[in-house]
């Protein structure tokens, strides 16, 4: 009976120690599998595919180890399977597994008694971590390869050492405005505004998003720009939304805006042709007009320059262009009063395909394309802030191509306003 005790502590001993390294074997051959899956993971995320964090990935490797671990505590291991393994490292030749089977009817036979006797004194001695001893095997050693892959893949083209200067400066400049993003969104976070809590909230959330991709580098600079543009325009609307739009004006103040400097610009025309005209006038009775300052007189050639600029006064640039009867400006005007928006988008359509053509702006002097954009910079500050904001800008950007005499650029910004 001694040694049926005995050889029931010495099993005991054996299957705690074989449940452990079941256990072990389990855990490693699980994340030899989430190693695997996360190094497919790294190569998705490095090619844009999919965004995967390093927390997700230590996540995954954690969570099979678990896994493994107790599939393999909890799994079913008889004494017998102990016996089995510990006899063959022993070199026994089924003396354990017999007693296993037998113990049971040793108090009822002297010989099975014998046999477990036998069985316990040889495991007396055996110490089970040396019988059954640790060891890294296959599945631990596919677990570290793996497992240092994905690390690789997931550091090495990260580090500086491995990017081009270009490259290095980009991604610092985008890290530096993602930190900022990220700042001003829990700034954001903290401090919502309690009236509109879901519109801060899906701002701040979006402004987060972004501003970890681009410190993260996972946004090349044209991508990043793009979401930036879009991010802003969200934040503008929802000002709008939040706050309202106490600055935009109506198309009926723009209306009359237009009109009364309209009518102030042909005074001033006016007048200025009218003091031209009367020099000219003088300048023919006298047949000769001397310069101030001078005892020259004016050449014909300089007296026709001077009655095409007295006849260029009369009208501006734009109704030239357009062949009106009346000022661009009061015409707009007119039709923005009555609220007939789209009939004064067909007059601007008309203006903006005139100088798409190479031909018709190279017919206008330097001084008649100075005029014309001081007359459309005129237009776009007063259709600024309205609901032709949009156009007013394009209007604006072919005012400054016309101040610079760019004809291909002067080309390019009429074809935007004209497809407006």
């Amino acid at each position: 009976m001694a040694s049926d005790a005995v050889f029931g502590q010495r099993m005991t001993a054996l299957r705690r120690r074989a449940r452990l390294l079941v256990a072990e074997r389990a855990a490693l051959g699980a994340g030899a599998c989430a190693a695997g899956l996360c190094l497919a993971l790294v190569a998705l995320d490095k090619f844009r595919i999919l965004r995967v964090e390093w927390v997700h990935l230590a996540a995954l490797v954690a969570l099979g180890l678990a896994a493994g671990w107790l599939w393999g505590f909890f799994s079913r291991l008889r004494d017998f399977d102990v016996a089995r393994a510990a006899e063959e490292r022993m070199a026994l030749k089924e003396r354990l597994s017999s007693a296993v089977v037998l113990q049971p009817l040793a108090a009822n036979d002297a010989m099975i008694e014998a046999l477990v006797d036998d069985a316990a004194q040889h495991l007396d001695p055996v110490r089970p971590s040396r019988l059954f001893p640790r060891r890294l095997g296959r599945r631990g050693q596919a677990f570290l390869a793996l497992l240092v892959l994905a690390a690789a893949a997931a550091i090495l083209p990260e580090l500086p050492t491995f990017q081009s200067r270009a490259t290095r400066r980009e991604r610092a400049a985008l890290r530096k405005q993602g930190e900022t993003l990220v700042r001003l969104a829990r700034r954001l976070e903290k401090r919502p505004d309690p009236h509109h809590a879901k519109i801060t909230r899906q701002i701040a959330l979006n402004m987060k998003a972004l501003g970890k991709d681009m410190k993260t580098a996972r946004l090349t600079r044209k991508q990043a720009f793009v979401r930036l543009n879009r991010l802003e325009k969200q934040v503008a609307q929802a000002k709008r939304e939040m706050y309202g739009s106490p600055g935009k004006k109506s198309l009926a103040e723009a209306a009359s805006e237009i009109k009364t400097a309209g009518e102030r610009l042909a005074q001033m025309r006016a007048v200025e042709h009218a003091k031209l005209m009367a020099k000219l006038k003088a300048g023919r009775e006298a047949k000769s007009w001397p310069r101030a300052g001078e005892g020259k007189h004016l050449t014909q050639a300089q007296m026709k320059a001077l009655e095409k600029l007295a006849s260029s006064l009369k009208t501006s640039q734009s109704q030239q262009l357009l062949n009106m009867p009346e000022d661009l400006a009061s015409k707009l005007a007119e039709l923005l009063a009555k609220n007939d928006v789209q009939e004064a988008l067909k007059i601007l359509q008309r203006l903006a395909h005139k100088l798409q053509s190479q031909k018709t702006l190279r017919k206008l002097t330097p001084q008649q394309r100075k005029q014309l954009a001081e007359e459309l910079r005129r237009l776009a500050e007063f259709l600024k802030n309205t609901d032709l904001d949009a156009l007013a800008r394009r209007m604006l950007e072919l005012a400054k191509a016309l101040e610079r005499g760019d004809l291909k650029l002067c080309q390019n910004c009429a074809a935007r306003m004209g497809g407006t």
